[in-house]
């Protein structure tokens, strides 16, 4: 449900109350503690969730100097923020680009990353296939570093494949060896444009159903 005003401009400055909620509203930020001694119930949390309080809300204003947070309320599967915008956005850029800044640029901690980069390079050491659509810059460079290794890889890619087609360059020989196997569930295009939100979720989708299938 969209809750913003249709006829207001949010390139202006002002005060907001921004509310972004986890995908499928799964519970990944904390959990719901209600004290046996019927003390006030608080959120505990997750390690996720601390990271997006005391960092990743404290980096919008070192990208958007005019925007100040001024609280931030994280439940288990959302966030309210109260932001001060103190002047107005430069053309072209508007509230929503530091909301969706804010969401891409949040997904993993540093640390969670590094963890999660050794669990599936150690997966793929192990004889291990990793199945990726390599969306995201850190994706991308676990997948670039299992090629090199010269690990299994299945690449959901967002284009698909023209007549003809042939992987170029080190894509061509880990085909070849049976090491690189490459699908996508569109057709061909050659447009140059952006992944959508949707595309990328479908993707992703994609990946599980892919792993489920091959425990």
């Amino acid at each position: 449900m969209k809750r913003r005003k249709p006829w207001h401009d949010y390139h202006h400055k002002g005060t907001y109350m921004l509310t972004l909620v986890v995908d499928d509203r799964l519970p990944i930020l904390g959990r719901l503690i209600m004290p046996a001694d019927n003390r006030s119930a608080y959120v505990e949390l997750t390690e996720l969730g601390k990271a997006i309080c005391n960092e990743e809300t404290k980096k919008i204003p070192h990208f958007y100097k005019m925007v100040e947070v001024w609280k931030v309320c994280i439940m288990p599967d959302h966030i309210h923020m109260i932001v001060r915008v103190k002047e107005n956005f430069p053309d072209g850029k508007h509230l929503g680009d530091v909301v969706r800044g804010f969401k891409v640029h949040s997904a993993y901690t540093d640390k969670e990353y590094e963890d999660y980069k050794q669990k599936w390079l150690a997966c793929g050491e192990r004889g291990g296939v990793l199945v990726s659509a390599a969306i995201a810059t850190r994706e991308k460079e676990v997948m670039r570093e299992a090629m090199n290794r010269g690990y299994r890889i299945i690449l959901v890619r967002e284009n698909g494949f023209p007549p003809l087609y042939k992987p170029a360059g080190e894509s061509f020989y880990a085909c070849s060896e049976g090491r690189l196997l490459q699908v996508s569930p569109w057709e061909y295009h050659m447009q140059r444009r952006t992944i959508s939100r949707e595309q990328c979720l479908m993707l992703n989708r994609l990946v599980e159903t892919i792993t489920q299938q091959h425990k």
